[in-house]
């Protein structure tokens, strides 16, 4: 099996060699995109927040799939500390693992 890490390296490998995507209509009218303000090709439902990229900074943990979000300097941090965590969560009880995931999720908001 391939671990998390091993999947995320595979994703932005595929995302570096992958054509470019050209802009969507929405982006080309000044709209941002979470997913890379200049290389989605999805239209952006109504009420979903969007900002451009100068918007980001590298410790900001961004959601969503595809090698820009997986490559962001946040999200390594935090699969990071997701990943030194691992076997304890393995091992732990429900109680241990909402413990631990207050403990990273208090590490990534400071």
């Amino acid at each position: 099996p391939i671990d998390g890490a091993a999947r995320a390296a595979a994703a932005i490998a595929d995302a570096a060699s992958a054509p470019p995507v050209p802009p969507s209509p929405l982006v080309a009218s000044g709209g941002g995109a979470v997913a890379g303000a200049t290389t989605s090709s999805s239209v952006i439902p109504a009420g979903v927040p969007r900002f451009n990229d100068s918007d980001l900074h590298r410790h900001d943990v961004l959601s969503g799939r595809g090698g820009y979000v997986n490559a962001h300097p946040g999200n390594h941090h935090a699969r990071t500390l997701c990943a030194h965590r691992k076997p304890e969560w393995d091992a732990g009880t429900n109680a241990t693992k909402r413990r631990i995931a207050i403990e990273i999720h208090g590490m990534i908001r400071s």
